[in-house]
Parts: C-alpha cells; structure tokens; sequence
C-alpha cells in the first residue's frame, strides 16, 4: 500500500489489486515475496503510485520527485515544497543555509551578494511604496502591494527548487562517475566533465537562490510594514535583539504562569 502524507509516502509491500502491477512488472525486477522490496524497487512502487495520484488531480508527470527518507527503507519523502504555491513561509523552509552560501562561495571563488543586501532592498522598496502607493485610494493599495511582493517571492522560490533540482543532478553524476570508476568503465573523462560542470552550476545556482530569497526579505519587511499602516523604519539589530529577548521573557512568563 501507498499512502500519500503531508511531506512523506508510507510504501508497504503487499498490495493487491489496482492498476500499478503491469507497470511494475514493465519498469522493475519483480519482488520476491512480502516486505521483500530493495530501496530501488520501493522508489519505483511510489512513482508509480504518485504518478496515478497526480493524474487523478490533473498533474503532470513531470512534478513527481521522491526519495527515501533518511536512514528508513520503506518511507519515501514527497517533497511538498516544490508544489506549495510560492509564499514567505515557503522560502523560510528551503532558502539556503548563509553558512553554506559563504562555504559554496569560498571554495568555488564566487562572489557573494552584499550582506546588506535585504536591507538596501527594503529601503528601496519603502521609498517607492512611499511614492508611488501611498497616494492611491486605500482600496487599490492592497494589490498594488501584492504586484510588488508576489513577483519577487515567486522568483525566490523558483531559484531555491532550480538550485536544489540541479544539486540533486550533481550528486547523482557524483555517484555515476564514482561507480564507472570503481568499476573500470569506459567514457570516464566524459562522465568527470559532466559531474564537475553539474556541481560548478549547482554552486552558481546556490549563490543565486541565496540572493533571490535575500530580496525577497527586504521586499517583504517593507510591504508588511505598508499593510500595518506602519511607519517605515531602518531595520536595526539591536532592536530586532531586544524584541527576541523580551519575546523570550514573556515566553517564560507564560509558562511559569501555567505551572504555579
């Protein structure tokens, strides 16, 4: 059986019935017995399962990308990320680690976006909401400012899934390359070439999609303030440090009310 979880699919060998079983027999070595599945024969059974799901709901093929769940052999990860539409809580989840950015970045001797870069863009984008709409009539606000953040959230996104896409790429020409040398195989030179210039794009992407969700920040900080009808401000650290630590406070406050 195959079920289709908010962030991961549950495979179990077993299943009678449906229309997944010529598939099976077409795409894969048939299993020998229950619970008898390889890693390889279990990704397959959930392709298969997913792909009539997202049939059944009108996808495409093309969107199914699974894989094992880490240190489990029947559970496959469905990457609910690459299909929720594009937002901020979106990018919080799969924008890239800064200290990945900076290591990516020293080791192939990229440059690096400014690390004031989300707040040059919230103080560009307030002196424009600032000019251009806060003068329009109260009801046209509202989208003029999802024209502004929209755009620049969705491009986050995509930079983030084309990164991670081609990461993916690069481990598994990584791992073919690997194995043709492990195995004396032929046309090594030309499986180098790819593995290398995968990872050299993967890194490039990397850089980018950092700098794309970085935007999107200093966007959404001065968007948020507009629809709070808050006055722009300068974003400060130690503000930001003060506002953590009495959240903090508060928190505790909470908690010891609950068990006195």
């Amino acid at each position: 059986m195959v079920a289709v979880l908010p962030g991961a699919v549950a495979v179990q060998a077993g299943r009678t019935g449906g229309g997944w079983q010529q598939a099976w027999r077409s795409n894969a070595h048939p299993p020998h017995g229950p619970n008898k599945y390889s890693n390889n024969s279990i990704l397959v059974l959930a392709r298969l399962e997913l792909l009539a799901v997202e049939s059944d709901h009108g996808q495409g093929a093309d969107a199914v990308n699974i894989e094992l769940m880490p240190g489990l052999t029947n559970v496959v990860r469905f990457p609910v990320e690459e299909r929720r539409a594009p937002s901020m809580a979106v990018i919080y989840e799969i924008e890239p680690d800064v200290r990945e950015v900076l290591r990516v970045g020293k080791s192939f001797f990229l440059e690096l976006p400014d690390p004031e870069l989300a707040n040059q863009v919230d103080a560009e984008t307030a002196r424009y909401i600032a000019e251009q709409v806060l003068p329009l009539a109260p009801a046209e606000r509202g989208p003029a400012l999802d024209d502004l953040q929209h755009p620049m959230v969705a491009a986050a996104v995509e930079a983030c899934r084309h990164a991670d896409r081609v990461g993916k790429r690069a481990v598994e020409a990584g791992e073919r390359l690997a194995m043709a040398q492990a195995g004396g195989g032929q046309w090594l030179g030309v499986l180098e070439q790819a593995a290398d210039g995968l990872v050299s794009q993967a890194a490039e992407l990397l850089i980018l999609a950092h700098q794309r969700c970085q935007e999107a920040h200093g966007v959404n900080r001065a968007v948020g303030m507009a629809r709070r009808d808050e006055a722009w401000t300068p974003y400060s650290a130690a503000e930001t440090s003060d506002w953590l630590a009495e959240a903090g406070r508060a928190d505790q406050a909470r908690k010891a009310a609950r068990t006195a």
